[in-house]
């Protein structure tokens, strides 16, 4: 869980009535979602909105001939807007949902034929989640300032049941339960509407708590390892920005300094024929404080934005939620730092019939948190990298509608390496990639409207396509697993009339085989593939 986040919804002040979704699709999927807004004057407003989804699953275990995925999400939400007064706001959001998933569809991947073998696994493995979250929000708004202040409150219970060798003999199996509680506030008061100078003020804090026990079955030894592990955190951060505009320049710098306190209570027992053997017991502490800030230029002539950033980056450090007792170096990992360079352009072309934007930009990090999984083959851990950057640049081509076309090209290159990453006097990492940051992205999307004139049946057509490109993708430190690049299609066409759409769509048109992620344990490589090619429908109706 995070801290507070902003998510623009649909105000019930801005529109009244009732948004209903059903569709279908193959594997099994239904999805309903209904949602009620109402105004009652013009002070008071509220909605109300349900959702609920099922699919079948997309992946069969061979073992038992029955789907790995099956998934059932069911989640509401509430909104609350009151105007007591024409300049102030108070708004009330609460939501709940509850998921249930068959999971981690994960195959064992064999190196000499360059294939995944079948999902074959003789253990259940699941993920349970239900979580809340409520949030309240004072906003007084002035014609040249505004303050808002935000307090919510999230919880998170889950449970992960894991068959942790992914194979039908009866190896691992490891349960993780957990639950979650955070409270944070925030308080911002930001100037408006002023031509030359304007300000921000802002603080926040939370406290967040984890209760969690992890209990792995070594089968072959008839051992449970119980580990529990209680994680208390507090953190608190003062933030300001200033904006100078001067004619067509305008220049900003901002600073930040947070404050974090992590505690954390360990303890890991082995139970053999009913006798409880103690391993290990800490109950320690760290403390992260760190300053941040960021200046920017932006300038503006004949409809064009040139612009430049550099600015601090920071992940406090903490606790590893799993690690290997042998390994006590890995109970923690320390805080990641980062310089970040951007330079970019804005402009229109061709008489302001096509947008375009390009940026470079160079990222140089300090003990980067990296993904590593225990030397035992049960779980993950962060650690830190010495040194590492990242260079790259997007470009993002976009034309106005004309004619009921419009078309929009975005494509991302990425240069991700460690610069020095010392594991040991036998291993190191030093100029490798870093995984999970693909080469290069690519997103093609057109879509062009038919407007219908001689008929009452319908009033447009609408067709949209779609290509995403993703990769070369690293898996591990090693570089000795990696993804290369490929292409999804996706279609689809909707029939509109009045206030009725009726879609229909197919993801992964050319059914292309994909990882979406992959890893090293017990001696094997294990992948996830990514979803087939699948076809689906949906009606919606706003009344």
């Amino acid at each position: 869980m995070g801290g507070i986040i902003n998510v623009k919804t649909i105000s019930p002040f801005d529109f009244q009535g009732v948004k209903a979704k059903a569709g279908y699709g193959e594997y099994g999927q239904y999805e309903g979602n209904l949602g009620y807004y109402k105004k009652f004057n013009d002070k008071f407003a509220f909605s109300l909105s349900a959702l609920y989804k099922h699919y079948d699953g997309f992946y069969e275990n061979e073992y038992t001939d029955k789907p790995v995925d099956e998934t059932d999400v069911v989640s509401a939400r509430l909104k609350l807007i009151w105007k007591p007064i024409d300049d102030f706001t108070i708004t009330y959001i609460s939501s709940a949902e509850n998921s249930e998933e068959g999971g981690y569809p994960y195959a064992i991947y064999d190196s000499i034929e360059k294939e995944p073998l079948d999902i074959n696994n003789n253990q259940y493995s699941s993920y349970t989640r239900n979580t809340a979250s409520n949030a309240l929000e004072f906003k007084y708004d002035k014609e040249n300032y505004q303050i808002k202040m935000t307090s919510s409150y999230q919880m998170m219970d889950d449970n992960q049941s894991i068959d942790q060798d992914f194979s039908p003999d009866s190896a691992y199996f490891v349960v993780q339960e957990q639950i979650q509680n955070m409270v944070s506030n925030e308080i911002i008061a930001r100037s408006k509407n002023n031509k030359m100078y304007n300000w921000l003020f802002g603080a926040f804090s939370f406290q967040q708590r984890f209760d969690r026990s992890v209990d792995v079955d070594i089968y072959a030894q008839n051992m449970v390892s119980k580990k529990e592990y209680d994680n208390a955190i507090t953190g608190h951060a003062l933030f300001h920005e200033s904006r100078l505009t001067l004619g067509q320049l305008t220049l900003t710098g901002g600073l930040r300094i947070d404050y974090e306190k992590d505690t954390y209570d360990y303890n890991y027992e082995l139970e053999m024929g009913g006798n409880i053997i103690p391993r290990y017991k800490t109950d320690t502490t760290r403390d992260d404080i760190v300053v941040l800030g960021k200046l920017a230029a932006n300038y503006k002539f004949n409809g064009t934005n040139i612009y430049g950033l550099v600015s601090m980056g920071s992940k406090p450090g903490g606790f590893n939620s799993s690690w290997d007792v042998d390994h006590p170096n890995h109970i923690d990992f320390d805080a990641e730092s980062s310089t970040n360079y951007e330079i970019g352009v804005k402009t229109s072309l061709m008489n302001k019939q096509l947008y375009a934007e390009a940026t470079v930009y160079f990222i140089d990090w300090n003990d980067q948190q990296i993904t590593v999984t225990n030397p035992s083959g049960i779980g993950t851990h962060l650690e830190n990298a010495g040194r590492s950057f990242s260079k790259g640049a997007e470009l993002t081509l976009k034309t106005i509608p004309f004619c009921g076309y419009v078309t929009t090209l975005t494509y991302g290159y990425t240069h991700a390496q460690f610069k020095s990453y010392v594991v040991d006097d036998e291993t190191n990492y030093n100029g490798n990639f870093i995984p999970y940051a693909p080469q290069h992205t690519v997103s093609v999307r057109f879509s062009k409207s038919y407007q219908l004139q001689n008929t009452d049946v319908l009033d447009r057509i609408r067709v949209s396509l779609l290509y995403t490109g993703n990769g070369k993708t690293y898996w591990n430190n090693e570089n000795t697993m990696s993804q290369k690049y490929y292409g999804l299609f996706n279609a689809k066409v909707s029939f509109i009339k009045d206030k009725f759409a009726l879609n229909f769509y197919r993801k992964n048109v050319l059914n292309t085989q994909y990882v979406t992620y992959a890893y090293q344990a017990f001696g094997n490589s294990y992948v996830q593939l990514g979803k087939p090619s699948y076809f689906g429908m949906s009606l919606t109706y706003n009344f």
